[in-house]
């Protein structure tokens, strides 16, 4: 559930999920929608009844008010600061850090916020909801399973196919890589069997706790799992699993130290669009809130 809680972090909804679709009319349908986003989000991993969605969605409402409240602007500012340096195409030594660090911050930030409030969720759901759970986690490793069924040229190939998939993910805001951006690629993540199945181990193991964390319903229990996810001791890693997490930190940042400089100037005004549009969007958004909570009189 850690995981997951993450993935579904609203900072990753703004800067990812709704900004992964072109269209602008959609962008702003998603940013006065979040609420709903956020509720589908968790009713497909979870499968909650009528009673379950609408505790969570006071959770959900009282989240967003706070993120758009307190951490907007943030990120608004940090996208101003993507589109001037894509306008320059030139990034300055440790602004990179910096950026990924606020959107890191961001995660932390919004899982600290909304776990207090999941844990009386946590505690009504049903095995039926909790093998529902299980099989939306199994669902996410079914192209690593099917790569790791592969054996020799054939292996070779569905992992370079893995690896092109995973490339397509920069599309929305980069425009596809070239094909020495995708070497790039695969040379940082340094992906083979052996990664992938110790990968593979890991994400069990995480799976088993979460599941025997929910079945078991100790509140206290739930609590100090919820707080430790934002550490890097988190209870349901052992040392290999931390050596796991800590080698794709590293590869993922080796991967964008060597694709900035090869980016073309294409990529670059593509970056800026996207930082640009953005960043008005939800300027706008919350200009408009702001203006629509004012008295009448004012």
């Amino acid at each position: 559930m850690g995981r997951n809680l993450r993935w579904l972090g609203l900072c990753f909804v703004l800067c990812f999920v709704a900004t992964s679709f072109s269209g602008c009319s959609l962008r702003r349908m998603l940013y006065g929608h979040l609420d709903w986003v956020l509720l589908h989000q968790f009713d497909r991993f979870f499968d909650l009844d009528s009673e379950q969605k609408q505790a969570l969605r006071k959770s959900i409402d009282e989240t967003i008010a706070w993120y758009k409240r307190d951490r907007l602007p943030e990120l608004i500012r940090l996208l101003k600061s993507v589109k001037e340096a894509s306008d320059k195409q030139s990034i300055e030594p440790g602004q990179l850090d910096e950026w990924l660090l606020t959107l890191d911050q961001h995660r932390k930030d919004l899982v600290i916020k909304m776990s207090p409030q999941l844990i009386p969720l946590a505690l009504t759901l049903n095995a039926e909801q909790l093998s529902h759970f299980e099989k939306r986690l199994l669902d996410r490793e079914k192209k690593r399973l099917k790569v790791l069924k592969k054996s020799g040229q054939e292996f070779d190939d569905a992992l370079a196919d893995h690896i092109e998939d995973i490339g397509e993910s920069f599309s929305s805001w980069l425009g596809p890589l070239r094909k020495d951006q995708e070497q790039i690629l695969a040379e940082s993540l340094q992906l083979n069997r052996a990664v992938l199945e110790a990968q593979m181990d890991q994400r069990r193991r995480f799976r088993s706790y979460w599941l025997a964390q929910l079945a078991a319903k100790n509140p206290d229990d739930l609590s100090r799992a919820f707080a430790a996810m934002t550490s890097q001791d988190r209870p349901e890693l052992n040392e290999v699993d931390r050596k796991i997490l800590d080698e794709q930190r590293k590869a993922w940042r080796r991967f964008w130290s060597l694709l900035i400089p090869s980016l073309d100037q294409k990529q670059w005004k593509k970056l800026a669009q996207f930082a640009g549009e953005l960043s008005q969007e939800l300027q706008e958004q919350m200009e408009r809130e702001v203006s629509a909570q004012r008295p009448a009189n004012l």
